[in-house]
Formats: C-alpha cells, structure tokens, sequence
C-alpha cells in the first residue's frame, strides 16, 4: 500500500504535465498539428496503445487522427470500424463526460469485431463545445491492461476541458475542415454529374478473411499407425535436411521383431533338420516345401517389422521451419498412416489463403489485385495478386460456404505465417449503378427466392 506522501507527489508529477501538455497544445500553430499532438503525446500523462482523434461533421463521425499512423486510409476495415463506433458512443446517453466503454455498451454487429480494433475497455474522451455543449469532437484511448484507474479517469476530464477549449479556438478560426454549404443550383449540377457518373465503370470489390500460409508448404505425415513419443523439434523452429522431427513409440514393435527373430531362427533349424532327414526319410522329404514356405512366411515378417522400425524415427527431407499447432499436443497422441503431423516451409516465402463467402462472390480471375490488411496492423493495405481460384463453393471450417482464393504478395515480406486479416479483393469493371445495387438486388433476390 502507497503512503499518502507518496500519492501526493506522483498526483502532483501528473498534474505538472497535465499543465505542460495543456500549454504546449496551445502552442501548435496549426489545426493537423494539434491533431496529431493530441493522439502522440497524450500519452505523457497516462500510458495507453492507440489514440484516435474524430470529429463530427454534420452528423458524420471523421477520424483525424491515429497514434503511430502518418497517413490514414480512410477505406480501411479499421476507419470504417471508428466512423460506426463514434457514431453510436456519442448517441447514448452521459456522451459528454469521460467514462469508460466496453464491447456490451455497443450493437452485436460491432460488440461481435470488437477484439479485431480495441481491447476489452476503452476510454471515452469528448470535447464538448463551451457554447453549444454538444460533443463536437474527442479521443478513443485503447489499452489491454491495467484497465484504466479513477485516477486517470479524473486527470482524463481535464484534459478533456482543456482540449476542448483548444479544439473550439481552432474550429471559431475557421482551420477545421468543414464541409461547405452548396446552392441549389450546383445541387443539380452535382446531381446531373451523379446521373452521368453512374455510367461510369468502376471496379468491383469484395472483402473476405485471410491468413498468411506458406508459398510451397512440404507435408510432413505419419509413415506408419501408432502413438508418437517424443517430438524433436518446436513450432517455428528452422530444421535442416535430416534432422529428426519426431519419433512413435516402438516398445511393441521392438517385441515383435524379436519374436519375430526367434521365429525365424527357429524355421531356419527345423528346415536344416528337414533337409538332412529328407536323404533317407520319404515323409521328412514330402514336408520341406512346407518347412520352406513357413521360413519364407517368417523372414516376410522380420523384413515387414524391421521396415516398420525404421519408419519410427521420422526424419526432415527438406530445410525449412516447421509448423505446427504445439509439441506437448502431439506427444502422446495416436496417428493413423498418412495423417498429417505438421509441414515445413520457406518463412521467406509467403502467400495469402482468403476465403471469399458465396453471398459476398464476384467475378474474380487470376491476375486480380488484392488488398491485405492485418489484425495487428489495420491501417495499411498489403498489396498481392490472386493466382487461384477454386471452381466450386466448399464448406469451411469458419461455418459458411466459400470459394478458395490463393494471391502472392507482390514484395515478398517477413509476414508470419498464420497472421490473420481482412483481404479486400478488386474484380472486373462494371457501371457505378450496378455497383451500388448489387448487394440490395442481390437481397431482394433471395428474399423473394427469384
């Protein structure tokens, strides 16, 4: 437990920068600049993972800002995530004061990808206008743990009145962006242009969950039926050619081939005796093609065994890294011949697995661009070209239908195998008007089963 000396002096350390964040602010001579300061520095006074800066503009929630992000992709899942998730923070009730929010205080839609974008508590920072008290601005703040304290919480509605006056000055200024009020007659100018545009052809889109696989993956499956013993290697860990992976358990093997060896040294005797007796015994002579073919019968047996025993040790026939789920899964467990086991690959050479629903399908060839973007990273688009694409809908494990799309990253990076995203894939070009109705026709149509 804290002495209160000790309190006193860090919530005196915390308001000393609470004034000097306050001052500095002040000081930025632009309105990006602030922008930025806020979601960048912020975290002097208390530490948090990302901080995101939006605004409303005319009942629309914009982002201006992101912690760490220089440039922000406004047609990324992520700002589309934001936009939904300010828009229905500010609509409950208590908007205007600090509080902390959680993934139940939202709709399923958006509480069902909240472990996608945030972590299990967020804090809730609104600038609300000194004239019309209405929320016009604010900050998202994410961190995983510790949740944030009342402490921070208090030194958080400060900074919040603060920020607001700040934001307020800028936008009386005239350096917020707003969007400008346009006359009737440019209305219809815009909306002829509206009308011409929707001749226009754009390009399709589709968006589908992706995962990070090897480009050449090797198979590595059991040679034989049994009970794994030990397994050599890790999950990720480089192997050479050679090198063991992992071995079954051959105590019962071991035991049968010795029986086995005792069975043929016995038939080797027997027929030795039959062969010396067969010169002068008519009855000795008519069972050595018997005597010959049980010795045959258990030599097949001891070669069959030892070939078995040869296969316990299951060794690497290419370099690469091995993956797979995790060592102590496998150790322990019984395989059947030709399950598999794990498979090695080229960490180096990476390609994309996407699997694109059948309700979300739209014409897609090889050659189609592709844009990746991570979980952990949702605001920058990794670009790839799809070289696949599977024939017919198949169940997936995820529980729906999909087609199998295969794409190749076009600068080949150090992507981990396994990481997870969203791939938003670009089909063939079409008008405007059919893009922006296909998915309410394609609705209707299944609605009224045409």
């Amino acid at each position: 437990m804290k002495k209160p000396a000790e309190i006193s002096v860090k919530a005196a350390e915390r308001l000393a920068v609470l004034i000097q964040l306050e001052r500095m602010a002040r000081r930025c001579r632009e309105y990006k600049a602030f922008c930025f300061f806020a979601v960048n520095e912020t975290v002097r006074l208390f530490p948090y993972d990302r901080a995101v800066f939006w605004r409303f503009e005319d009942g629309k929630a914009l982002m201006e800002s992101v912690s760490g992000v220089p440039v922000l992709d406004d047609g990324a899942p992520f700002s589309d995530f934001m936009k939904r998730a300010v828009s229905e923070g500010a609509a409950k009730e208590g908007n205007g004061r600090v509080r902390l929010l959680e993934a139940s205080d939202f709709s399923p839609s958006l509480a069902s990808r909240w472990g996608e974008f945030n972590s299990e508590k967020i804090l809730w920072l609104p600038f609300v206008s000194p004239v019309t008290r209405r929320v016009e601005a604010g900050l998202w703040l994410t961190r995983k743990s510790p949740v944030f304290e009342d402490a921070e919480t208090g030194l958080a509605e400060l900074l919040s009145e603060s920020y607001a006056d700040i934001f307020y000055a800028w936008k009386s200024s005239g350096s917020v962006p707003a969007v400008k009020k346009v006359s009737g007659r440019k209305k219809a100018v815009a909306a002829l242009a509206l009308a011409v545009c929707a001749l226009f052809p754009v390009r399709m889109s589709a968006v589908a969950p992706a995962e990070v696989v090897p480009e050449n993956p090797f198979l590595i499956t059991a040679p034989m039926s049994g009970v794994i013993k030990s397994v050599a290697v890790k999950a990720g860990q480089s192997v050479k050619a050679g090198d063991v992976l992992f071995s079954f358990d051959d105590a019962d093997l071991r035991n049968r081939l010795r029986l086995a060896d005792k069975a043929l040294a016995a038939a080797g005797e027997e027929y030795k005796k039959a062969a010396q007796l067969s010169f002068s015994s008519a009855d000795s002579k008519a069972r050595l093609p018997l005597i010959r073919l049980e010795m045959e019968k258990a030599k097949d047996e001891r070669a069959y065994l030892s070939e078995l025993a040869s296969r316990s040790v299951v060794r690497s026939g290419v370099s690469g890294t091995a993956v797979f789920s995790d060592a102590s899964e496998l150790a322990g467990r019984p395989v059947s011949l030709g399950e598999k086991i794990m498979t090695l690959a080229d960490p180096q050479k990476t390609s994309l697995k996407i699997l694109l629903p059948v309700q979300d399908a739209i014409d897609v060839s090889v050659g189609s661009d592709v844009g990746f973007f991570m979980y952990a990273m949702p605001e920058k688009a990794r670009k790839a070209t799809v070289s696949f694409v599977s024939y017919e809908a198949e169940p997936v494990p995820e529980g729906f239908l999909a087609y199998r799309v295969k794409a190749d990253f076009k600068e080949q990076a150090p992507y981990r195998i396994g990481t997870r995203g969203i791939a938003k894939i670009y089909g063939r070009r079409v008008p405007f008007a059919y893009y922006a109705l296909r998915r309410p026709l394609s609705a209707l149509r299944r609605w009224f089963g045409i």
